[in-house]
Parts: structure tokens; C-alpha cells; sequence
């Protein structure tokens, strides 16, 4: 059991790395590491190469940090992303992104709250129209992806799947 006290500590990061910016923008599948709770707690399968990052505001001021896996995105999606860099060129705001998310058969109806400038959230229930990885159409991810035995419920190991593009 892992001690719940631990939500008030910040995150262990020693094993969190900084991207090459290269890297940037793709498509994430995971989660965002709010404390060492949340460090500790999640597992994620090296069978589908797990990466653990800091991911930075557009501003530069401050860090998030995820776990998680870089997918492969559909021809659909790389159009999305392609449309997103151009708008924050401009300026993009969620109005304007949710629009684009609609003109690609996409929605951010339930994770909206995590929007922000190099952060474009899209629905969980997307995953299988957005990617091309084997997985994608494996009902049972989300217990894959954390090691999940059918048979023992370990509520800690839960946590909610977030589906984001990151750009820097």
C-alpha cells in the first residue's frame, strides 16, 4: 500500500526527462503526475516503451509532468496537428480549438479544463480514431497499459487516461 500522505509531496522527478524539442508536437497517451502519490502509484508496461517527462508551459514558467506513451497518429490527426501549429501562430484559444476538434470528427467535451497553449486535450473515447498503434483497438488498455491483474483490485493503480497533443 502506498502511504496517501504522500499527495503533499511534490513528485520525485529524478526520473524525468526533458524532450528534445524535436520531438515536438505528437500525439501523448497518459498521465499527469501531480505528486508522489500519483509517481509512485503509476506503472505504466514496458511493453509499450513508456516515457516519463517534463513537459513546459508555453510561457516557460512552469513544468508539467507526465508518464506515459508517444503514439503513432492517423492521417486525420496529423492534419489536426498540422491546423494547431498554424493557429498558434495566430493565437488560439479553446473556442477556437474545440472548432478545429470538430472539423476533424474530434471533441474535448470532458477534459476542456486541461487546455492551455501546448496542451490540446481530446476525449479518451477518440483513442480509436486518432492513432495508428496496434492497440488501439484493444478494449482492455487501460488495464494493459498499468499492469492490471483482473483478479486483485488495487484501487491506487487507478488513474485517469488523458489523450493530448503537446506542442512547444
Amino acid at each position: 500500500m502506498i502511504d496517501i500522505d504522500l499527495i503533499n509531496k511534490p513528485a520525485n522527478s529524478e526520473t524525468f526527462n526533458f524532450l528534445d524539442p524535436k520531438d515536438y508536437p505528437f500525439l501523448f497517451l497518459g498521465f499527469i503526475i501531480k505528486n508522489e502519490y500519483d509517481n509512485r502509484r503509476i506503472k505504466i508496461s514496458d511493453t509499450y516503451t513508456p516515457v516519463n517527462f517534463y513537459h513546459p508551459s508555453k510561457d516557460r514558467q512552469a513544468l508539467t509532468l507526465l508518464k506515459g506513451i508517444k503514439l503513432i497518429p492517423n492521417y486525420n490527426v496529423i492534419g489536426l496537428i498540422k491546423s494547431i501549429t498554424n493557429q498558434e501562430k495566430v493565437g488560439i484559444n479553446l473556442t477556437t480549438y474545440q472548432n478545429l476538434l470538430n472539423q476533424y470528427g474530434l471533441a474535448c467535451k470532458e477534459t476542456y479544463s486541461l487546455f492551455d497553449k501546448g496542451f490540446y486535450p481530446i476525449d479518451f473515447n477518440n483513442l480509436k480514431t486518432v492513432c495508428d498503434n496496434s492497440f488501439n483497438t484493444d478494449k482492455k488498455i487501460f488495464q494493459h497499459l498499468l499492469n492490471l491483474d483482473e483478479k486483485v483490485f488495487d484501487f491506487q493503480k487507478f488513474s485517469s487516461l488523458k489523450l493530448i497533443i503537446l506542442t512547444i
